[in-house]
């Protein structure tokens, strides 16, 4: 599933939008979805992207052209699974020269030294039910995890109800973070529908224990709608 021609990236979709989810809720934001992911989370609400067949090859000068056409500081390199592409240091670091914010979205199954302005991560847990494809990366790194935490990150565990939000909060004891406000419990949703039932239920969970609630303003704009 690697791509590896460090010259070319499979780029699912480039998108302008507001950032939904995380301490940049509501921000502007330029998405680079790339293509291919070694998961198969049952949940996943971008199942599109999961093959890298399911992107055009683009150079990391093209990419920076599209990002560049739009009125924006901030950029959010996502996936499918940003941190199993080949090149993916080099692409930050051309876009954070040009001036851009980048913030990398990421399950992180393994570790990769970034010079990105933030990382977001969403570990899988027992919730998404995923299958594993035949990879040489794991569901998780927790070391890896580790290591960005010494970093500016952010945790968005998902979750729909309490057994999520339990298994969740044992995964971020063992993680002894430094400051327990960038982690937290994120709605399990797929449409408005489903947000509009389960965040109330997240948000009392979230009370109960301590936990930071994460809304997911894009849900509840425009209810899971591809390109938002």
């Amino acid at each position: 599933m690697l791509i590896t021609n460090m010259s070319f990236f499979k780029v699912n979709e480039i998108f302008h939008s507001i950032q939904g989810e995380g301490l940049l809720a509501g921000i502007p934001s330029v998405f680079i979805r790339l293509a291919g992911c070694h998961l198969r989370c049952q949940w996943c609400d971008t199942a599109y992207a999961w093959k890298n067949s399911s992107g055009a090859k683009m150079s990391p000068d093209a990419i920076l052209g599209q990002i560049s056409l739009y009125n924006c500081h901030y950029v959010v390199i996502t996936g499918g699974e940003p941190l199993i592409q080949d090149g993916l240091p080099e692409l930050v670091s051309l876009i954070r020269n040009e001036g851009f914010h980048v913030t990398i979205e990421t399950a992180v199954p393994r570790y990769v030294d970034l010079n990105c302005n933030l990382i977001s991560m969403s570990p899988k847990l027992l919730n998404s039910n995923q299958m594993h494809e035949l990879s040489d990366y794991p569901v998780l790194d927790l070391e890896g995890i580790r290591k960005y935490t010494k970093s500016i990150y952010q945790i968005k565990c998902v979750a729909s109800g309490q057994a999520d939000a339990e298994e969740s909060l044992e995964f971020l004891k063992k993680l002894e973070l430094p400051d327990n406000e960038r982690a937290g419990l994120m709605p399990l949703a797929q449409t408005r529908e489903e947000y509009n039932r389960v965040a109330p239920l997240i948000a009392e969970i979230c009370t109960q224990y301590g936990l930071r609630f994460w809304p997911r303003l894009h849900i509840e704009l425009w209810g899971g709608k591809r390109g938002k």
